[in-house]
């Protein structure tokens, strides 16, 4: 209950704050998420935008998104309009989200519109803000090495940043969900700010959109997603594979620190061993 009570301080005292502070107005809930509390709000020239708090227990998976936004600068993504580590204020993309043209029929169309998000974003561009590695993220995968999946992920994953070449700005949560139509066409939302090999900011589109679970569960359509991706970036196909594993096991070991069902994610990770594996195989 205290503890409640003192999340709930928090987040008036944050929003009083930053609403004071940006001049915005009318601020309306939009969502509630395990990392952060979301509003529609009006700026003082009127134009909408959003408003994110985040969570203190989440900070550290978001805190650095801000950053991110602002360096991208709107090509590919929504534009920063203010930030600091508590929260963030977005432009308002009025648009649907990616995963509605896959609930459409369009998914090879969702497609290439992650291929054209993802170019955008790793375009090259001047000194990037700091962020984490990647590697912050393996304890998670490693505290399950009992079970022969998690050791086999967690190697790869070892095995991938240890051969990764360049290492750049990742948007790190990347997926249809957090897509949206914008007046600059589609723009990615809600990063969380990673440095890394190019082909991880591919990862959890393999496993998205969630509304389209079979879908999702289709091979050939885990396969014929990797094979466009290298094809449009030029990322070798075995590191999307090995990198779309590494990110649903890193996601099934976050649903049991959360005490959510697993199965979606590991689902996932065998899927994408799968696709890796006919790549050797061929």
């Amino acid at each position: 209950m205290a503890m409640a009570m003192a999340m709930v301080d928090w987040h008036e005292a944050v929003l009083t704050d930053r609403c004071r502070r940006w001049r915005l107005t009318d601020p309306v809930p939009v969502a509630d998420t395990p990392s952060s509390r979301v509003y529609r709000v009006s700026q003082a020239d009127g134009e909408a935008a959003v408003l994110k708090l985040l969570k203190p227990i989440r900070w550290q998976d978001e805190r650095d998104g801000g950053a991110l936004l602002s360096w991208y600068d709107g090509q590919g993504a929504a534009r920063a309009i203010d930030y600091d580590r508590e929260a963030h204020l977005i432009e308002h993309l009025p648009g649907r989200p990616l995963s509605a043209l896959v609930a459409e029929g369009y998914d090879a169309a969702a497609t290439e519109a992650l291929c054209e998000i993802v170019a955008n974003l790793h375009a090259v561009r001047g000194a990037p803000p700091a962020l984490n590695s990647l590697a912050v993220w393996l304890p998670w995968l490693a505290q399950h090495s009992g079970d022969p999946l998690f050791r086999r992920l967690a190697g790869l994953a070892e095995s991938l940043i240890g051969s990764t070449e360049r290492a750049i700005p990742l948007h790190a949560d990347l997926h249809h969900d957090n897509v949206l139509r914008g007046p600059r066409g589609w723009c990615a939302i809600d990063p969380k700010g990673m440095i890394g090999c190019p082909a991880f900011d591919l990862s959890n589109s393999f496993k998205n959109p969630v509304g389209a679970p079979e879908l999702v569960a289709d091979l050939s359509r885990t396969e014929r997603m990797a094979h466009r991706f290298a094809e449009r970036l030029g990322y070798p196909r075995a590191r999307i594979l090995g990198w779309a594993a590494v990110y649903a096991g890193l996601s099934a070991s976050w649903d049991l620190e959360d005490g959510d069902d697993p199965s979606w994610s590991l689902a996932a990770a065998v899927r994408a061993l799968s696709a890796l594996d006919r790549i050797g195989a061929a």
